[in-house]
């Protein structure tokens, strides 16, 4: 779940695509991408279980719980500057990142609020069946991928993933790259970059396609 559908791009050729960590008062335009390049997500649909603004604002709101979760674990928010302005997110997680229960449930709390408990519990079930295939050994994890609608199409998607792929080829411990989209169509794309499917679930509504990525993958 956090995977923006990803369409064939050609690579990204500005100078300026230098991918850097979001900080500050850049966060809250991290939040607004990931809403806004994921509102008509299928997963993101189908956890909403609402139509027009109800969707869009439980959608904006679980994003937003998420984006918490991650940076109450430390994790790194990646991105792409373009004329000074944020364009494109990743949400990194490093080898042996694990979720604390503390953070988790003040973020979950949160969006019970700013939707209703049955939502949140919702996200929560789908946010446990994401982790479940992961496998044991250390890896990265890319758990958000979006590009404004702005700045699509020109390969800042693919230039975010070349930087995942080369952090997990020079960390010395990690095994590759694991993902979970609940959008079909995003699976042929990251296939493009040796991602493979490892399993097919389903939770509160959403189908979840699980992937990994070697660290070192053959022909490479």
């Amino acid at each position: 779940m956090g995977e923006q559908r990803q369409q064939s791009e050609p690579q990204a050729t500005a100078a300026a695509d230098l991918v850097v960590e979001v900080e500050g008062s850049h966060l809250a335009e991290a939040a607004h991408i990931l809403a806004t390049a994921l509102r008509h997500d299928p997963g993101l649909q189908a956890v909403a279980r609402a139509s027009g603004r109800r969707r869009d604002a439980r959608v904006t709101a679980t994003m937003q719980a998420l984006l918490d979760i991650h940076l109450a674990h430390g994790q790194p928010v990646w991105g792409i500057y373009r004329e000074g302005r944020l364009v494109a997110v990743a949400l990194v997680e490093r080898p042996g990142h694990a979720l604390r229960l503390r953070p988790t449930c003040t973020a979950f709390v949160r969006l019970a609020l700013a939707t209703n408990p049955l939502h949140a519990l919702r996200v929560a079930r789908v946010l446990a069946a994401s982790r479940r295939p992961r496998p044991r050994a250390a890896h990265h994890n890319l758990a958000a991928l979006a590009v404004a609608p702005i700045a699509q199409g020109i390969g800042l998607g693919t230039r975010l993933l070349e930087e995942l792929h080369r952090s997990c080829r020079e960390h010395p411990s990690s095994t590759g790259v694991a993902l979970v989209t609940t959008n079909p169509a995003n699976v042929p794309y990251f296939e493009r970059f040796a991602y493979t499917v490892a399993s097919i679930t389903s939770a509160a509504g959403a189908e979840l396609w699980a992937m990994w990525r070697p660290a070192q993958p053959s022909g490479e």
